[in-house]
């Protein structure tokens, strides 16, 4: 089926028989489905199937869809509807995340490779790893924050490609690393030479209204501060019951120093090399596609472009590196880790016509430039890890979305992020040594980044 009809055929079933309201239904149905009339396709099947769950994702439940038509063709895709759980819902609605993610796919990514063909260059000079999307709808009406919304993505189904992600609690590979990296250092490039577009002679930008939601972030600082607060905390108390004295001081010291990172910043403070950040590169949004063999990671794609923002690229450079990779990793590998992406990078800009000498940009300049936000890497490891390699605040955020009253205060709610903030309460000490592996992982995590620092 051509492109354009695969994008019918999903409009056609989700405004029709309204499936972004009612997907826990039909998916509660599991094989069944359910089988309608379709103008231009006939006979439809439509079998849902729950995906990723909660602790994988935070701000979107996700499903398998498969269209069955009646000459036995099955087309797939994958969808993100708001979240079923009130808390979560209210999070995702506070700070207009499906806003960000649709325009991201259906404007801004799109502005990227139009950019490309201006500059007689497709995708494989500079490789732009991101899903097709099939369909969007932005649900404003008053019912947009509630189940009867159709607020919804629908986009190419990749683990039926072969695609999937690598396990949180082992960590990417340096293979995956480096795929990662040059995936994220080319679509740097194209979002810093797309800016440059729109720069003026003061260093002002006059970037088009249509893209206000890659120019202006999301207003979490004081929320991430607060989080990040307990964090520090709770992870000192475990650093002086171990022994690490010299380690709780100094992660303690770093308590003010990193309110700075949750700031918003206006674009002309973003730096030289400032880009549209992707700004949530974690490892689980990043999939990876294997060999026949199912072990070597051979292709990439960066997914969930919800948080994206006008940032130096060491923001995402460091969130990917601090919450996706090992220590050991980091440390046998960090530099080579970096000068890939730089080479990456400048050879990106290269292509585009950017005149690197007149602007003195070289490897070392990209580099000195993604060191900065070195100590981003720290906050964001230290916000991450206990989420990815621990239930219990995961746990606690289940329970809220099932209290009647939180729930209910989380509908009227103007920060429905305070709720992960609360959550955070179930991350104590004991629950850190119970858990060999984050307890592991925190000690050498911040012995690594004081090092590094200091």
């Amino acid at each position: 089926m051509a492109e354009f009809q695969l994008t019918d055929l999903w409009k056609g079933i989700y405004e029709q028989e309204r499936v972004a309201s009612r997907i826990i239904e039909i998916a509660a149905k599991k094989e069944e489905g359910i089988t309608f009339q379709l103008d231009g396709f006939g006979e439809v099947k439509l079998v849902i199937k729950a995906a990723s769950g909660l602790g994988d994702n935070y701000m979107s439940d996700t499903y398998y869809n498969t269209a069955i038509l009646s000459d036995g063709a099955h087309y797939k895709a994958f969808v993100k509807v708001l979240p079923n759980n009130p808390v979560l819902r209210a999070g995702a609605m506070s700070f207009g995340v499906y806003s960000r993610e649709i325009g991201s796919y259906i404007s801004f990514l799109p502005a990227l490779r139009e950019m490309m063909s201006e500059h007689g260059l497709t995708s494989d000079d500079i490789p732009l790893k991101v899903p097709r999307i099939c369909y969007t709808n932005l649900d404003t009406s008053e019912a947009a924050g509630q189940a009867e919304s159709s607020t919804v993505l629908v986009m190419e189904e990749l683990s039926s490609q072969g695609f999937r992600m690598q396990d949180k609690r082992q960590g990417c590979t340096k293979k995956e690393a480096m795929m990662t990296l040059a995936a994220l250092a080319n679509y740097h490039a194209l979002s810093h030479t797309w800016l440059k577009k729109f720069k003026n002679q003061d260093g002002s930008y006059s970037v088009p209204s249509a893209f206000d939601f890659a120019m202006n972030p999301m207003d979490i600082d004081d929320v991430m501060y607060g989080m990040l607060t307990k964090t520090i905390t709770t992870f000192a108390k475990l650093l002086e019951h171990l022994g690490h004295h010299d380690s709780a001081v100094w992660l303690k010291a770093q308590k003010e120093e990193s309110r700075k990172f949750f700031s918003q910043k206006d674009v002309t403070e973003c730096g030289p090399l400032v880009a549209i950040c992707h700004g949530d590169c974690w490892i689980n949004n990043i999939l990876f596609h294997y060999n026949d063999a199912g072990v070597a990671a051979d292709d990439v794609r960066l997914v969930d472009w919800q948080i994206i923002l006008p940032q130096n690229p060491g923001r995402d450079y460091y969130h990917f590196l601090a919450s996706s990779t090992t220590t050991e990793l980091r440390k046998e590998c960090g530099q080579e880790l970096l000068e890939h992406y730089a080479t990456t990078f400048i050879s990106a800009l290269t292509k585009l016509g950017v005149p690197l000498e007149d602007e003195g940009i070289d490897q070392q300049f990209v580099i000195k430039h993604v060191q900065k936000e070195i100590n981003f890497g720290l906050v964001m490891g230290m916000v991450m890890l206990p989420a990815m390699l621990d239930t219990s605040m995961t746990t606690k955020l289940e329970e809220m979305g099932k209290d009647e009253e939180t729930a209910n205060k989380a509908k009227t709610d103007d920060n429905g992020m305070e709720f992960f903030n609360e959550a955070q309460d179930a991350l104590t000490v004991d629950v850190i040594l119970a858990n060999e592996l984050l307890c592991n992982r925190i000690v050498d995590f911040v012995e690594e980044f004081r090092a590094l620092l200091q």
